[in-house]
Order: C-alpha cells, then sequence, then structure tokens
C-alpha cells in the first residue's frame, strides 16, 4: 500500500464533494453551451461546413468538461487527468484552426476587387486568387475526414497578436500541467496508476483537488484568452441584433457591448486570476468589457 493511501476504502469526505472546483467546472460546462450558442450566427470560412466551426468546438468541449466532473466526483483523479489533457488538445487545436481561418481572410485582395474592372481579365484572376486563399485546404480535409491533423505547439501560431498574448501567460505553468497530463494519461510512475483509487486519505484527496482546480483554471483561462483576442465578436451581446430582428434602430454603440455571461466569466475567473489578460483583451478587443 502506497503511504498516501488509507485503510478505510472509499472514503470521500464532504468536504472533497463541496470542494470550490466543482462548482467552477459546472460553470464552465454551462458557459460553452451558451457560448456555442452565441457564436452561432459568425460563420466560419469553410467549404464543408455550414454555420460556425467554433460552435462544434464549444459544443465539444462542454461534453468533455462535464465528464471531467462526472469523474473527479469519483475521486479518480488519473482518468479526470487524462479528459484534462484532452481537453488541452482540443483548446489548442481550435486555437490553431481559428488562426488558419482567421489569417485566409487577411488579405489586401478584397480591397483590390473595387478598383479593377469586372469584366477585366484581372478581376476573374483576382477573384480565384482569393477563393484559393479564402479557404484552407487543410481544415478542409480535416473536415470531411481525409486528413489527420496534428495540433502545433502555442508558440507557433506566427501571429504577433498571439506572441504578445502568450508573453503575458506563463508558459511554465502550462508545461507542467501538460506534464501532469501526460504522467496520468501514460502511467509514468506507479502512483499514477493508484491515484485512480478512492482509498487515498483525505488530506492527500483534498490536496490533489485543489491542485486540479489550479491546473483546470489555467487551461480554462489560456482557451478563453485565445478566443477572445482572435475573436473580441464572440464576447457581444445581442442586444445589437435583436434591435435589428424587431426593426428597432439599435442603440449607439450597442455592437461593442459584452453579453452578461461573457462579463461574469471575466469577473469571476479571469480577472481574479490572470488581470493581465483582462487588460489585454480589453485594449486590443475593441470590446465594452469591464
Amino acid at each position: 500500500m502506497s503511504e498516501f493511501e488509507s485503510t478505510d476504502g472509499n472514503r470521500l469526505s464532504l468536504e472533497f464533494k463541496n470542494h470550490p472546483v466543482f462548482n467552477e467546472i459546472k460553470a464552465c460546462v454551462e458557459f460553452y453551451g451558451v457560448l456555442s450558442d452565441l457564436v452561432w450566427g459568425f460563420v466560419s470560412p469553410t467549404r464543408n461546413l455550414v454555420g460556425n466551426l467554433d460552435s462544434s468546438f464549444f459544443d465539444s468541449m462542454e461534453g468533455t468538461v462535464e465528464s471531467i466532473k462526472d469523474v473527479l466526483l469519483g475521486g479518480r483523479f488519473a482518468d479526470a487527468y487524462s479528459l484534462l489533457r484532452r481537453f488541452m488538445d482540443t483548446t489548442r487545436m481550435q486555437v490553431y484552426v481559428m488562426h488558419c481561418l482567421r489569417s485566409s481572410r487577411l488579405t489586401d485582395d478584397f480591397d483590390a476587387l473595387d478598383t479593377i474592372d469586372s469584366d477585366s481579365e484581372a478581376f476573374l484572376e483576382l477573384v480565384e486568387r482569393i477563393a484559393q486563399n479564402y479557404y484552407v485546404e487543410n481544415v478542409e480535409k480535416w473536415l470531411t475526414g481525409d486528413l489527420s491533423m496534428k495540433v502545433l505547439k502555442p508558440s507557433q501560431f506566427g501571429s504577433a497578436t498571439i506572441d504578445e498574448l502568450n508573453s503575458i501567460l506563463d508558459k511554465t505553468k502550462y508545461q507542467l500541467v501538460l506534464d501532469r497530463c501526460n504522467e496520468h494519461l501514460h502511467m509514468n510512475y506507479y502512483k499514477n496508476l493508484r491515484l485512480n483509487h478512492t482509498n487515498i486519505d483525505n488530506s492527500t484527496q483534498l490536496t490533489l483537488l485543489s491542485q486540479f482546480s489550479r491546473d483546470f483554471r489555467h487551461i480554462y483561462i489560456w482557451h478563453l484568452a485565445h478566443v477572445f483576442t482572435l475573436h473580441p465578436e464572440y464576447m457581444a451581446s445581442t442586444d445589437y441584433v435583436d434591435a435589428l430582428d424587431c426593426g428597432e434602430p439599435p442603440e449607439e454603440g450597442s455592437q461593442n457591448w459584452v453579453a452578461p455571461v461573457v462579463q461574469e466569466v471575466f469577473d469571476l475567473i479571469i480577472t481574479p486570476y490572470s488581470p493581465d489578460v483582462t487588460n489585454f483583451i480589453r485594449e486590443n478587443g475593441g470590446m465594452e468589457l469591464c
């Protein structure tokens, strides 16, 4: 028996079950569900998907995070960390795809269309070039199942804005979380095998739970920081669109209002633990984030 194991069998204390991490994870599940609905109207530049690709990512994360909560409530730390690794991979995949799709639209060719005769050969050549650059072939093949796309490291996204954001985020802490996930996923040590059992003594359980809480929060903040940096419009409330749908003129500046559910995530999670991230998004996103 390992030194941190108990002879009392399965014993998850009330203190364990009432740990704040479970409320945080539950709120995260609900947030990804709401965010999926909020962004659906922003159509992704893809041929093989109708709607918003990020909405599909958020739906998947909603399910993974809910699985983390269920497994963690059972005291299965090794399984919880294995799922956390999946959560990390999904966040990195999404950020990479978001960057690819965003870069494909950042071209001066669209503006050049207005300067060329629409009946000319040069106009047709420009339209063809835009079509080729607009869609990211690797993403299209991944959508159809014709390509298995490996996730690049966060430092390899190749954007000055993302590089600046990553300079704010703690890379060392991110790597430590990744290492812990890998240790449990691959059972690098005997303790990783034993930590999936519920006969761990109470003090060790609470220590592990607090560490997991910090690890989960770090990935959650990392993900939202990148999402709202690449797509600040995803923070928008529905007031502007709702007014148009009702045939009413939108209030001035309402296109920059932040959805209450998004502001709440900043108030409860991002700002208290990573105020530099909030300041960065506030200064670069153009939205009225408090």
